[in-house]
């Protein structure tokens, strides 16, 4: 260390130079990282899903589970394989090695599954994720005396909003009922034109649905066949012709059922303020900035509150990026303080020039811990911007002693 003050006094020229790098290295470091609540932790777990409509916990298991564990078992990178089958469902979860890139063992356990033929033809293609954790940011809190289907609606579209914007990929609305077509059959009614439940189900499932029907190859390209026939309305699967009768008349599904759209039959309830409520949180990935997040939400709801109809209202609630915006202020404040009792105590009792040199050394200082902080891929976080107010105090000491 003494040759290294030595060389650095002998040599002011490379210490200015250094001094110069990281002040500017350092003001971009400042500048480009990212700011959150506190530093996410990676899962390393690669979860396959499969649906499997109607079927127990053992037909998923022995049909669906077992297949996919004795596929990806021999996958490279794999630590711990967990199970879990479930009635219509069954995941199972691939715990990763550390230090494995999670991305190519992703695929290698999709070419793996997807090798399997022997699945049941009723079970979905499974579904694959790398989890990963998702921290809220912030809540926009959709509220009024208005009917459920009304505040769906106003929330869906301020998700749908929210998402344009480059700085917000994670939106989930909480607090309603998912949409159910319901179709009510009466025992008179399929007597009457002389059908069966059965075959009322057969013709709602074939009469809705999206089927690829292959390609066409032509000298300059090929052509997609697909069949899109996925209905979504109530009015739409009303209209289904159940039955052709020889004069030509059609019987449709709402002449002997009703047809109605409506919610799922669950309890849940949100209030907020008193009056119902739907609530829009926003998350963050590991790339995005809690605070820049958090403004784009506040400016969107300053901007689109006042347009909402009469008896609906848009609130911010529950803001976890305040925390962050406090501790970063109090970082900033005891860094000009530090400064300013540095450069008056040196002034006092030394002169200006000293004092002068040893305020930017506390600024060089803290520039050059950001630049490393940025260079190791950190972020400003409670637990860093604790350890910066930490060292901030010992610096200033010292420098004044």
């Amino acid at each position: 260390m003494r040759r290294l003050i030595s060389a650095a006094v002998h040599n002011s020229v490379a210490a200015n130079l250094l001094m110069i790098v990281i002040i500017v290295v350092g003001g971009m470091s400042a500048y480009n990282l990212r700011r959150e609540t506190f530093p996410q932790i990676p899962f390393d777990v690669i979860q396959v899903q499969t649906i499997f409509p109607g079927a127990t916990p053992e037909e998923v298991e022995e049909s669906v589970v077992v297949k996919i564990e004795e596929a990806i078992k021999s996958v490279e990178g794999i630590r711990e394989i967990i199970s879990q089958a479930r009635e219509s469902s069954g995941v199972v979860l691939a715990r990763l090695k550390s230090g494995v890139d999670n991305r190519r063992v992703l695929e290698d356990i999709q070419n793996e599954v997807e090798k399997i033929d022997t699945f049941p033809e009723d079970a979905e293609p499974p579904r694959y994720e790398e989890l990963s954790e998702r921290r809220k940011v912030i809540n926009v809190a959709i509220y009024g005396e208005q009917p459920e289907r009304t505040l769906k609606e106003i929330a869906s579209q301020v998700r749908d909003d929210l998402l344009v914007s480059e700085f917000i990929s994670q939106v989930r609305i909480f607090g309603t009922r998912d949409y159910e077509i319901s179709v009510e059959v009466s025992e008179e009614s399929l007597r009457r034109h002389g059908l069966t439940f059965e075959e009322i189900r057969q013709v709602v499932q074939r009469s809705s649905l999206n089927l690829p029907g292959g390609s066409i190859k032509t000298p300059t390209q090929d052509i997609v066949v697909r069949t899109a026939g996925q209905r979504y309305t109530g009015l739409e699967f009303a209209l289904l012709p159940l039955l052709t009768r020889p004069d030509g008349t059609v019987v449709t599904l709402d002449e002997v059922a009703r047809v109605s759209d409506g919610f799922v039959d669950a309890w849940r309830i949100g209030r907020f303020n008193g009056t119902p409520s739907v609530m829009v949180s926003v998350f963050r990935t590991s790339e995005e900035d809690a605070l820049v997040i958090s403004d784009t939400v506040r400016q969107y709801v300053a901007e689109q509150a006042p347009q909402l109809p009469a008896g609906l209202s848009m609130s911010v609630w529950a803001d976890d990026s305040a925390i962050t915006k406090s501790r970063l202020e109090l970082l900033s404040r005891n860094g000009l303080q530090g400064l300013f009792l540095v450069l008056l105590s040196l002034w006092l009792f030394m002169n200006l020039r000293l004092a002068f040199w040893v305020a930017v050394g506390l600024a060089v200082a803290l520039l050059g811990g950001l630049w490393i902080l940025i260079l190791y891929g950190g972020t400003l976080n409670m637990i860093t911007m604790f350890a910066f107010i930490m060292a901030l105090g010992m610096l200033v000491d010292d420098a004044i002693v």
